[in-house]
């Protein structure tokens, strides 16, 4: 199964379904990356004990933190901090893998327009996948709009199969993790008229 969106430039680009396990992987390949730096990847805990003389023990929240002790306070700050920076690098990631394995490139045409590019000075990546993800970039998808639409109608595609309504979960939770990641275009992909992706 084939889609294709209209770029802001008017250019039809041809999108691919991506397989989602692969997505999973590299967010489980970058926490593996968080935790063996050490890094606070897991929420603070407290204490309780209750009536019959148990201990349970309980996530910290906005409002629990407040009364924490200093060491909670500190591993509580350093665990949003670090959720902040895992959602930002998971999120360019996953964007630059659906980017690469979800867009079709005309090798021929990609050729083309690096070689004018290079022409005026433009350094251009050696390494085969950097070279295809930067031509996808600045040439198919130039705008940080193109680029959000693009990455949320592969997401949508490789989903197909699912119900409408899970779908619209998705985006929304898409629109969410951009806005966490403190990615630009969020707002954009809201504010957009019309069908995002366009089957054929």
């Amino acid at each position: 199964m084939e889609t294709e969106i209209k770029t802001v430039a008017g250019l039809t680009v041809k999108l691919l379904p991506v397989a989602r396990v692969l997505t999973e992987q590299i967010r489980l390949g970058v926490l593996k990356e968080y935790e063996e730096r050490g890094e606070v990847m897991t929420i603070p805990t407290y204490l309780v004990k209750t009536a019959a003389g148990e201990t349970q023990e309980f996530p910290h929240d906005e409002e629990t933190i407040k009364d924490a002790p200093a060491e909670d306070v500190e591993k509580w700050e350093k665990y949003h901090d670090a959720q902040r920076r895992f959602e930002r690098d998971v999120s360019g990631k996953v964007t630059r893998f659906l980017l690469y394995r979800g867009v079709v490139v005309d090798s021929a045409e990609m050729d083309k327009s690096l070689q004018a590019q290079a022409a005026f000075g433009i350094s251009i990546p050696e390494d085969e996948i950097e070279r295809t993800v930067y031509y996808i970039t600045t040439e198919l998808l130039p705008t940080p709009l193109d680029i959000i639409r693009a990455t949320q109608a592969i997401i949508i595609l490789s989903m197909s199969g699912i119900e409408e309504e899970t779908l619209r979960a998705v985006e929304e939770s898409f629109r969410r993790a951009l806005e966490k990641a403190g990615r630009p275009g969020a707002a954009a992909i809201k504010a957009t008229e019309g069908p995002v992706v366009q089957s054929s």
